[in-house]
């Protein structure tokens, strides 16, 4: 809040600081009831965690352009934001305590707390727990500080085509990886059974996947997202140029976490000194390439992907190849041969 009030002394009126209010209680409560998705995935209930998020995002969207229609500006950005967190709440428990009647069984359970037990799972917990909030840290550093760093040497308004060129290319990697977050069961019950051919054919369709969503959400954004965008705001001089390095960007991260994805499902979090390395690589690099060498927006994007291609995107993938016994391309072949073959067992 101290930050948000010191960038913006220039600009007249409150409306910045009600829509940063908006937005950090928005932030609460979507990170809050994430858990409604965690209880989901972990009853086997995929498919509803997915439409749950679709559905809301929707619904995020649509208000967003409505709010932004009426003049709502960031105030009503701040809202749609918090309309998703409540409604992916709402469906996230309706769904839960539905599902298979575990509300109805719930309800029955007798619960006597024991602390001894509770500390117990707690260190069970805690060994890869403390790995996986480290990591997510590292990813908030190399994703959002760097809006702060703009903020901190560019213009307003260059730091809001910049912000939300990165919230729409975050957006369609979110989309893009849907299968990613659908296998990763599927992905941890291989390994258990150690059936690697089972977990080469999963690792294909998540890689594949991934990777064509990308493509056809990255090209629906730029033909038809981003001239509805500029025709309901005409001030926003969202550049596609930007947009598609800020979507590159997001590509390998994405890419990268595919990967690491499969380190996690082995119960293996081997990757976090390379995560918190390549974040404050990207802060130094940020720092130095639009503070002191005065590259704009353009080095901003060029420290967070240099960041990560030194070692990340291609060293863990490397890794885990190299204990499925399978290359890339192979991984690709059978990835969208399974595509085609689902595609035409769905037209015929």
């Amino acid at each position: 809040t101290i930050y948000i009030n010191n960038i913006s002394k220039t600009i007249n009126g409150n409306q910045h600081m009600i829509a940063w209010f908006i937005y950090a209680f928005a932030t609460f409560i979507n990170l809050y009831y994430g858990y409604f998705a965690s209880f989901l995935r972990g009853v086997g209930a995929i498919k509803e965690v997915n439409k749950n998020t679709i559905i809301a995002r929707i619904l995020q969207i649509i208000l967003t352009f409505f709010l932004l229609f009426y003049g709502m500006g960031i105030i009503g950005i701040s809202i749609a934001y918090l309309a998703y967190g409540i409604v992916f709440r709402a469906l996230g428990k309706y769904e839960f305590y539905n599902y298979q009647k575990i509300g109805e069984n719930l309800s029955k359970v007798i619960y006597n707390f024991n602390f001894q037990k509770s500390k117990e799972l707690f260190y069970i917990v805690w060994h890869n727990a403390w790995r996986d909030g480290i990591i997510s840290i590292s990813n908030y550093l190399s994703i959002q500080a760097s809006t702060l760093i703009c903020a901190m040497y560019l213009s307003l308004a260059d730091t809001g085509n910049y912000s939300i060129g990165v919230q729409i290319s975050m957006a369609i990697a979110v989309v893009a990886g849907i299968l990613y977050s659908t296998y990763q069961p599927a992905l941890q019950e291989t390994y258990i059974s150690a059936n690697r051919g089972q977990m080469q054919i999963i690792m294909s369709r998540i890689v594949t996947g991934f990777v064509i969503l990308f493509l056809v959400c990255f090209l629906g954004v730029v033909m038809i997202g981003v001239p509805i965008l500029k025709y309901i705001k005409p001030d926003i001089n969202l550049s596609l140029s930007m947009l598609f390095w800020l979507s590159m960007y997001q590509f390998i991260l994405k890419f990268r976490d595919c990967y690491t994805s499969y380190f996690s499902c082995t119960n293996r979090i081997i990757y976090v000194t390379a995560f918190v390395l390549s974040s404050l690589l990207c802060i130094l690099l940020s720092i130095i390439f639009i503070g002191k060498l005065n590259f704009g927006i353009q080095g901003l994007i060029a420290a967070q992907i240099i960041s990560q291609i030194v070692y990340n995107v291609w060293y863990w993938p490397y890794k885990a190849h190299k204990e499925l016994a399978i290359s890339f391309f192979d991984l690709l072949k059978i990835g969208f041969s399974d595509l085609s073959y689902n595609i035409r067992r769905i037209l015929s």
